[in-house]
This record gives C-alpha cells, sequence and structure tokens, in this order.
C-alpha cells in the first residue's frame, strides 16, 4: 500500500534524506505510527536497517512490508531466507525462499 499525501509521507520523504541512522529511523518510526500499513516506509527502514548491519530491525521491517502487503516485493522474501540460512535457522530459510520464488516479479 502506497500513499500519495500527508502526514506519512512528509515523514517518510525527510527520513529519506537523513543521513544519520538513528534520526532517520526515528522518522520512520513516525511515519509508521502514523500510517501502520506504510509498506514503503517499512521497506525503507529494512534495507537501510540491513545496510547498518542493524540486523533485528531488519527481520522487523521485512516481516512487516510481507504482512502489509505481501506481493509489494519478492525482496523480504529472499533477505530473510537468506538471512536465515546463514543463521542456521532452515525451517523459516525454506519458508521465505520459497515464498521468494512465488512472489511476482522474483
Amino acid at each position: 500500500m502506497q500513499f500519495k499525501e500527508g502526514r506519512a509521507v512528509a515523514l517518510l520523504t525527510k527520513a529519506k534524506k537523513e543521513d544519520n541512522y538513528s534520526r532517520f529511523r526515528e522518522l520512520v518510526y513516525k511515519a509508521v505510527k502514523e500510517e501502520p500499513g506504510f509498506t514503503e516506509a517499512y521497506m525503507l527502514l529494512a534495507r537501510r536497517a540491513k545496510r547498518h548491519e542493524d540486523y533485528s530491525t531488519a527481520e522487523a521491517a521485512y516481516k512487516k512490508v510481507i504482512e502489509t502487503c505481501p506481493s509489494f516485493s519478492p525482496l523480504p522474501y529472499f533477505d530473510l531466507g537468506t538471512y536465515y540460512y546463514y543463521n542456521k535457522d532452515y525451517g523459516n530459510a525454506s519458508f521465505y525462499l520459497s515464498g521468494f520464488l512465488n512472489t511476482p516479479g522474483a
């Protein structure tokens, strides 16, 4: 689900320009508090968290992407699947990698 106007979009726009990771997260959390189904915000949070090696935040945010819009992107499934695989959680790895293969655009 994508929102074209409102406070949540303004907060996410501001977050995208933020170099400080802590401030970025704060702005994204405010955006999703305004619009709990703001899939794009969760996706941005997950990708930036992964880049900053904040894996618990990335994991939770990718799960929210899937929860709010399962067909938004195959990336959350792939990243969660590989994350679980490298952490030897093969059951979850299999689940998410199967989701990756079955998501449009994969």
